[in-house]
């Protein structure tokens, strides 16, 4: 070993890790640390550092607040005792492939990298707390055996990436939180146990992307509450908080992305499982990248001011019911008694800005209903009397927004509800004439009715009976002498014109004026009751009519609506 120090050459005993100590592999770990710390005149350590292999270390490696000028390999050895990095200051450490009880190295500093991966197995935790890495942090195909926790590296800087993937496999929690990472953060293919946090990353800061996906296991939650990632969210393809008692974990939140900043797309696709919540509270990122599968998967989704700008890969067959259904993965109470209207604005505003005019209009009516529902069954108001009236007034005319304009968003709805009444009544108003119920209205008719003899002269003798018993369809053998009665420019009854000037109060076609149901016989001047009901639905018309216009009108020119 010496010899090969003094080369700055792989002392190789062996590609496999010792499973016992032998006199020919044994090293005492306070001989080692002489090693590493430089050795002296006798003892010279060449510049490629110290490179050890299938090296069985006794005891434990102490190199608490010591300097080490040169990289250090231990590649598939076995430390019998803990590694102790406490203070320390390093350049690379490579324990690829190596086993050791514990690793402590809070505040340690390196100048290049830390190679934990490769088989590399720890059997109680392994503390990076505030430690300063100038290289990247590698622990892929890496196992932590520890229940507690397993990796610790809050408040730590990486300037490289930070690899938990390929195999990396942690039983306790691996913790982030405060972390700075300057490059990625990679979970692909990694494996993370705990029964409560397996991922802990609160307040991390990630320069680049973090992927969560391809493999990726996680059985406990993972967390990157306030968190701010300078790419992208992967979790394309990765299992989530699988357990064993899915009532149980449904209770649960499986990602906590709370106040969580990122600056690229949240990818959220082939998701195979998502048990329990998956809280977006106050987070933000560019553009969501997402599956309607893999939406649906979370028990609940908090979206209260989480804030996106887009949406990537949409399926073409997206439509308003769509989104409804998509906004609605909230908790039930923040859709009913804690109402938050917040995401369903959001939601509209992008799917505008996307060109998906109606679907934003369909959310937006969406978000009245529901603003309505709540202030009907759940906002507090006084018990008076006057209050309980306000509130069954305010839930009707809510109730007439909604069918009538969609709350101002569809004001086409009131001309089709206008087109729709104006039928009606010409329906009524034609069934009204063939019945002889319909009627001149003006004086003048009766003034200058006339009866035109054959070859006499004209007179003015009173109307015949048969015109006075219908106007609109005498019949008989007096028909064309009724329809000769009426002056030339008297209008001509027409059953939809005539509704259409009841329905429509700024149109006026003087047939409302030159009509009229009549409301009582015309011979024993009793009450005509089918006049008299043609009269009302008359009335009603009046109303609606009135009623659909103002609505119209206010729709159109945005006095109703109010965002």
């Amino acid at each position: 070993m010496l010899d090969c120090v003094r080369r700055g050459a792989v002392c190789d005993l062996g590609a496999q890790q010792p499973s016992v100590f032998t006199p020919d592999n044994l090293v005492r770990a306070e001989f080692l640390r002489f090693v590493c710390l430089g050795g002296d005149d006798q003892t010279p350590v060449h510049e490629h550092g110290v490179l050890l292999q299938g090296i069985y270390i006794e005891g434990d490696l102490d190199l608490f607040g010591a300097i080490a000028p040169r990289n250090i390999s231990l590649t598939h050895c076995k430390l019998a005792g803990q590694l102790i990095l406490t203070d320390c200051e390093l350049q690379t450490l490579v324990l690829s492939g190596s086993s050791i009880r514990a690793l402590k190295g809070d505040r340690c500093q390196l100048g290049g990298s830390l190679k934990l991966d490769e088989g590399f197995l720890a059997e109680e935790d392994v503390r990076l707390a505030g430690a300063r890495i100038a290289g990247d942090l590698t622990c892929r195909g890496g196992e932590f055996q520890s229940s507690d926790r397993a990796l610790v590296i809050a408040k730590a800087r990486i300037d490289g990436d930070c690899l938990l993937d390929g195999g990396f496999f942690a039983d306790g929690t691996v913790d982030l939180s405060g972390c700075t990472i300057v490059g990625t953060l990679s979970c692909v293919e990694g494996r993370f146990t705990c029964r409560d946090q397996a991922l802990f990353g609160p307040r991390l800061s990630v320069g680049h992307n973090i992927q969560l996906g391809a493999g990726c296991q996680v059985a406990g939650q993972v967390s990157f509450q306030g968190s701010t990632i300078g790419g992208d969210m992967i979790f394309t393809g990765g299992e989530f908080n699988r357990s064993d008692d899915p009532e149980k974990a449904v209770e649960t939140t499986c990602i906590n992305l709370r106040g969580a900043t990122i600056a690229g797309t949240l990818f959220w696709r082939q998701i195979t499982h998502a048990n329990g919540k998956l809280d977006l509270a106050g987070a933000s990122c560019l553009t969501i990248n997402m599956d309607w599968e893999s939406w649906q998967l979370p028990s609940q989704i908090r979206l209260d001011n989480f804030s996106y700008k887009g949406f990537n890969q949409l399926d073409e067959t997206t439509s308003t019911r769509f989104w409804i259904n998509w906004i609605e993965r909230q908790p039930e109470r923040h859709l009913t008694r804690n109402f938050r209207p917040k995401p369903y604005q959001q939601l509209a505003d992008v799917l505008q800005s996307m060109g998906h005019e109606q679907e934003a209009i369909g959310i937006r009516v969406e978000r009245k209903r529901r603003q309505a529902e709540y202030a009907r069954k759940h906002e507090k108001r006084s018990g008076t009397l006057i209050s309980h009236g306000f509130r069954i007034l305010t839930s009707i005319w809510n109730r007439v927004q909604d069918l009538t304009v969609g709350y101002g968003y569809r004001p086409g709805n009131a001309v089709l509800y206008l087109l729709a009444i104006s039928a009606i009544g010409a329906i009524i108003y034609q069934a009204a004439a063939i019945h002889g119920i319909m009627a001149p209205t003006h004086p003048l008719i009766y003034k200058e009715a006339i009866w035109e003899e054959k070859a006499g002269p004209i007179e003015a003798p009173e109307i015949p009976a048969s015109c006075q018993r219908n106007w609109v369809y005498p019949g008989g053998k007096n028909g064309d002498l009724c329809t000769r009665t009426m002056p030339s420019e008297y209008s001509t009854f027409n059953a939809l014109i005539y509704s259409i000037d009841i329905a429509l109060p700024v149109v006026d076609f003087r047939m409302q004026s030159d009509w009229s149901p009549r409301v009582v016989d015309w011979k024993s001047g009793r009450h005509d009751w089918p006049g008299w009901w043609v009269r009302v639905w008359e009335w009603i018309q009046i109303g609606l009519g009135w009623t659909f216009s103002l609505l119209f009108v206010s729709a159109l020119g945005g006095i109703i609506r109010r965002d």
